[in-house]
């Protein structure tokens, strides 16, 4: 049975925003997340087991850098490394507003980055019989001090931890997995005046995502059944002359189910065919209060989407300039639907109203994608593309993703 695979709704992110995978193998496959490979570190710190002593580097087409993945052996029973390039499992809502709320109570923020840097992750992995423990720890901050006339500071930061168990038993395997991050604002604004000076502190402020996959064989196909659940909640205040005032409370669920197979009807081709469905709900609660009253406002936008990824792989042995040639291939479709809710409570009169419509109906293009892989003795080279890009025959289809893999002679799948 090969390892697990990367958390589905990270993936569904990357899909729904166009944002790039893991590597290049995993994006010429239409970003199928239940495929053993590399990437299934990003999530599961377990996996790293299979991976040891491997080093690879993803590039993408507009000159940044994917993940970058170092694997070292500790004898035949751990794994260490780190993953570059990655973020904290920390969406990028929550650094948004941080930004616009220090901007808004304490002055412009122009200092921190557009993002939040990708700091290293420490990674953590042992193995005792069929039990293997994964741990994988972050930590990424942001700061900003400026200091022409009023003196004003800022700083976001997010630290936290994912923990993976891996049980295999026979064909039969167990994935459970639980991390966290506890995200933290921080501004001041010092003037000549202290009765002027402000404060900003985050009030509530979590992030937790849990989930569980099962795999079993049934002859020369892996079958693979999980869910995914995450939520994040967050509140910022700001003080001033000891008067505290505190922003809406804001946040997200999201539920990830999924089911899919990898099939290797030949030791030289694979197909892999995954349906997954999500439902992610946006959250926005604030206290209103006008003359007369207090009101409770909340706001409630939730997507549904059904998608469902095909891919295929076929090994060819050259046994010339390169070891082997691996063509790669992949469709992706999804169907969304969206809706909005807005609830306001009337706290005095014990009175309700709401007001709810549906957003579109939107399926989305069928989005093929395509992939070459070329081995030679510890080293390997992926490129893929997506063919949405391509705009002529003559000037081809443009190379999204190339990805380096170094293999020291560590363990394989």
């Amino acid at each position: 049975m090969r390892i697990p695979h990367l958390s589905a709704s990270g993936i569904i992110f990357m899909l729904i925003t166009g944002a790039y995978a893991q590597n290049a193998r995993l994006d010429a496959l239409a970003n199928n997340f239940i495929i053993g490979d590399i990437g299934v570190l990003i999530g599961y710190p377990a996996s790293a087991m299979p991976y040891t002593d491997v080093i690879q580097a993803t590039a993408y087409e507009n000159g940044s850098f994917g993940p970058l993945f170092a694997i070292k052996s500790i004898g035949e029973w751990g794994a260490l490394g780190v993953i570059a390039n990655q973020e904290s499992y920390l969406r990028n809502n929550f650094y948004t507003d941080s930004k616009k709320y220090l901007s808004g109570s304490i002055g412009q923020m122009n200092g921190l980055p557009d993002e939040i840097p990708p700091f290293p992750h420490l990674l953590f992995a042992a193995e005792a019989g069929p039990v293997t423990f994964g741990l994988d720890l972050f930590y990424t901050i942001a700061k900003v001090n400026t200091t022409p006339g009023n003196e004003h500071e800022g700083s976001i930061r997010n630290a936290g931890a994912l923990f993976n168990v891996d049980f295999l038993l026979g064909n039969f395997g167990v994935y459970p997995f639980a991390g966290f991050s506890i995200p933290n604002t921080e501004g001041k604004l010092a003037t000549d005046n202290e009765q002027n000076d402000i404060t900003v502190a985050t009030e509530k402020a979590n992030m937790i995502n849990a989930g569980l996959d099962v795999g079993f064989t049934i002859s020369y196909t892996d079958f693979t059944l999980g869910g995914v659940f995450t939520s994040e909640k967050y509140q910022f205040s700001n003080t001033r002359n000891d008067t505290k005032t505190t922003s809406p409370e804001q946040g997200l669920q999201d539920i990830t189910l999924y089911a899919g197979a990898e099939s290797w009807p030949e030791g030289n081709i694979m197909f892999s065919l995954v349906y997954t469905y999500d439902l992610l709900n946006f959250e926005k609660v604030d206290r209103i209060e006008t003359s007369s009253d207090t009101l409770d406002q909340r706001a409630d936008s939730t997507v549904q989407t059904n998608s469902f990824i095909l891919s295929g792989e076929y090994y060819l042995p050259v046994d010339r300039i390169v070891d082997n040639l691996v063509f790669r291939g992949g469709l992706y479709w999804e169907v969304a639907d969206m809706k909005n809710e807005i609830t306001t409570d009337t706290l005095s009169a014990g009175g309700s109203s709401k007001t709810a419509f549906e957003g579109p109906h939107q399926v989305s293009d069928v989005v093929p994608t395509i992939g070459l892989g070329l081995t030679r003795g510890w080293f390997t080279f992926d490129i893929a593309t997506r063919l949405a890009g391509w705009e002529g025959a003559i000037s081809g289809p443009p190379i999204v993703t190339g990805s380096l893999t170094i293999n020291f002679g560590g363990r394989d799948e």
